[in-house]
């Protein structure tokens, strides 16, 4: 499936070109109960949040999705299992939606090289000074 086709997580990205592949399996346990197995690969193209250059990002997502219908009521020892998640099952599955969700939700919350530095006190000519401490010669009356 083409990057570029998948809205929501164009936006985030760097560079929308390349292809991600995906496969989705459906099974049924023993006790009846529907699952979904899904796999999903490919590279993307992030913003580095300490340079702002492209960072490529290895995508290799895998996830097992228990199906729930409305109303339906879990046994305390499924809501303590963390082998799978939970998507509601009403009427027909979007898979692309699905495929999409899943990539968001696995992708790093700070992407960067790992070449690049955190940014260092006293660069800029600022020295070891706060920003706020100017705040401290203001004249404000405390109540």
């Amino acid at each position: 499936m083409p990057v570029v086709s998948l809205e929501r997580l164009r936006d985030m990205l760097e560079v929308s070109d390349g292809f991600v592949t995906f496969s989705v399996e459906g099974e049924t346990d023993k006790d009846g109960v529907p699952f979904l197995h899904l796999h999903v690969g490919g590279s993307l193209q992030l913003r580095c949040q300490r340079c702002l250059a492209p960072v490529n990002y290895p995508l290799e997502l895998s996830n097992r999705l228990r199906l729930v219908r409305p109303g339906e009521v879990w046994p305390d020892e499924a809501l303590q299992d963390d082998s799978f998640d939970a998507i509601d099952a009403v009427g027909a599955v979007d898979v692309l939606m699905l495929i999409e969700e899943e990539i968001l939700l696995g992708l790093p919350p700070y992407p960067h090289h790992e070449y690049c530095l955190l940014p260092q006190k006293g660069l800029g000519g600022v020295g070891d000074q706060s920003p706020f401490s100017v705040l401290a010669d203001l004249n404000v009356p405390r109540h």
